[in-house]
This record gives structure tokens, C-alpha cells and sequence, in this order.
């Protein structure tokens, strides 16, 4: 019962947080590093204003599309899913 609006609360809280740690990572520090960008990066995001948001905004897509291929061919998850597949 209280472990529910514990983690509600912490939820709600981190809202705000991120949003204003988002906003001041893309202007200070990747909109900064973009003004110079290695060659992928300018050929993948062109270069002008906004870069350290449209960088900002790729990071978690990217790290997503690769966490996501390495669970699947992990050993280690398809073993414990068909476990868990056993069980029930």
C-alpha cells in the first residue's frame, strides 16, 4: 500500500528533474560539443542551431536500439525466460 505512492512520488519528482537536467545538458554541454562535431555526427545531424537537442534526443534511441539487440541474443535472458516459462 505505501510502496505504491513511495514510488509515485519518486516518479512524479523525477519529472521535473529531468527536464531541467535535459535542458541544461543540451545547451551547455552538447550544444557546445556540436559546434565541432566529429564528421558521423555532422553527417548524420547536418550542422546550425539545435544540435545539442537533436543529440540530446538520439543518445536514448540509440541506447535503446542496442540494449534491446543485446538482450536478445544474450544466453543469459533466453535461459531465465524459458525458466520463468517452466514455472508458470
Amino acid at each position: 500500500m505505501c510502496i505504491t505512492r513511495n514510488t509515485d512520488l519518486v516518479q512524479s519528482g523525477a519529472i521535473p528533474i529531468g527536464m531541467l537536467t535535459g535542458g541544461l545538458l543540451a545547451d551547455f554541454i552538447f550544444e557546445s560539443f556540436m559546434q565541432q562535431p566529429p564528421t558521423l555526427l555532422d553527417s548524420v545531424f547536418g550542422n546550425g542551431n539545435g544540435l545539442g537537442m537533436a543529440l540530446l534526443f538520439f543518445m536514448p534511441g540509440f541506447i535503446g536500439i542496442v540494449l534491446s539487440i543485446m538482450g536478445a541474443v544474450s544466453r543469459t535472458l533466453k535461459e531465465a525466460e524459458s525458466k520463468a516459462e517452466s514455472i508458470t
